[in-house]
């Protein structure tokens, strides 16, 4: 679910900056957080235990804030962010707006501010198998697959191991590897991932634990 949840205009005092006048003197800063969530949880049983609350959000930025200063405001929006996600493990992404608008620049303006929002992510790990025509380059290439995903990172990949057939023996010997990696998918999202690359490397229903082409199982 991609619920949001969100505090605006949220103003706090700080002696953030770059310029010394700013970290001795302090000025307003005003926030906006916005959290990815799913709130059904709480809105179905109307649970306020359930719920992300929003004085806490504005606890923790306002601790984060205190225990600068900070020479840039994207380090405060980063420690808010990361503090929010160990907080609360229910979000999914945590975004933070924050303008300045006192900045010390020789100009007219508003406000200036900056925008970060990061995913949680999670480690994920997967295991291939091949028995059919160039074993290692069909695992090679799913893993390469892999890689491509917007939202999976692969860090760290084992070493190619043959073994031998379970379940039916009479056919070829399996390569098999493993991957390790992080991902802000949910399982379902990554399970539909490794369906989808093995019908892309050429995979078709097969009799069950007989001669695979590709194997991509989420671990």
């Amino acid at each position: 679910m991609n619920d949001k949840i969100f505090v605006t205009n949220l103003c706090l005092v700080g002696r953030h900056g770059v310029m010394d006048e700013e970290r001795v003197l302090g000025q307003r800063f005003f926030l906006d957080i916005e959290v990815t969530t799913d709130a059904r949880r709480a809105s179905e049983h109307d649970d306020y235990k359930k719920a992300i609350c929003y004085a806490t959000r504005c606890d923790l930025a306002a601790q984060v804030s205190d225990a600068g200063p900070y020479l840039l405001i994207e380090t405060l929006a980063e420690r808010v962010i990361a503090a929010i996600l160990d907080r609360f493990p229910t979000v999914t992404e945590a975004r933070v707006r924050i303008r300045k608008p006192g900045a010390p620049i020789n100009a007219s303006f508003d406000t200036v501010g900056v925008e970060l929002a990061r995913k949680r992510m999670l480690r994920v790990g997967f295991s291939f198998g091949s028995n059919v025509g160039d074993r290692i380059s069909k695992i090679r290439a799913a893993i390469a697959y892999l890689e491509a995903e917007e939202e999976i990172e692969i860090t760290k990949v084992s070493s190619f191991y043959e073994t031998a057939p379970w379940g039916k023996t009479d056919q070829d010997r399996f390569v098999n590897a493993c991957a390790v990696g992080q991902t802000s998918l949910t399982p379902h999202e990554v399970l539909r991932a490794c369906k989808a690359i093995e019908v892309q490397l050429g995979r078709t229903p097969g009799e069950r634990w007989g001669p695979r082409l590709i194997d991509v199982d989420l671990l």
